[in-house]
C-alpha cells in the first residue's frame, strides 16, 4: 500500500469484509485525497515461500500474533512471531515479525530470550530499519 502526501492511513483492529469502497472518481492529474470512509488495504502475497509454493494466508498469521501482542499476551505472541518468521521469511513483514517477537519476549520477561531475537534480528536484517533500537536489546 502506497500513502501518498494528503492521504491518511487508518489502522483497523477488527476484521473487515473483502468488499472495498469504491475509489473516488478523479480527474486525470487532480491530487488525491483520501476518502471520508477508510478503504480496506489490500496485500499481495509474497511472491514465493522458500519451497516455491506460495503462502498460506501469512496476512492472518501476523494479524493473530500482532492481536496477542495487542492484547498482552507476549508469550504467545512471541510464539506466533517466530512462527511467522519461519513460515513466511520473504513476506515483506518478516521483519516487523522479528523485531516483534524481540519486544514480545522483553515484555514477557524473557531476557536471555529477548537478547537472542535481538541479535538474530540484526543477523538477519544487518541494515533493518530497527537495527538502533534492537543493537540495545542484543548486549
Amino acid at each position: 500500500m502506497t500513502i501518498r502526501a494528503g492521504e491518511a492511513w487508518i489502522r483497523e483492529t477488527h476484521v473487515v469484509s473483502a468488499e472495498l469502497a469504491p475509489a473516488p472518481a478523479a480527474s486525470p492529474g487532480a491530487p488525491r485525497r483520501a476518502s471520508a470512509r477508510p478503504r480496506a488495504a489490500v496485500s499481495s502475497p509474497p511472491s514465493s515461500a522458500p519451497n516455491g509454493v506460495l503462502a498460506e494466508d501469512s496476512t492472518s498469521d501476523f494479524r493473530a500474533a500482532m492481536s496477542l501482542l495487542d492484547a498482552g499476551e507476549n508469550r504467545r505472541a512471541a510464539a506466533g512471531f517466530a512462527s511467522f518468521v519461519e513460515a513466511h521469511p520473504r513476506d515483506p513483514r518478516a521483519e516487523d515479525a522479528a523485531y516483534s517477537l524481540v519486544i514480545a519476549l522483553q515484555r514477557s520477561g524473557s531476557e536471555d530470550d529477548a537478547k537472542r531475537a535481538a541479535q538474530d534480528y540484526l543477523k538477519r536484517y544487518p541494515a533493518g530499519f530497527r537495527r538502533a533500537e534492537v543493537e540495545k536489546l542484543s548486549r
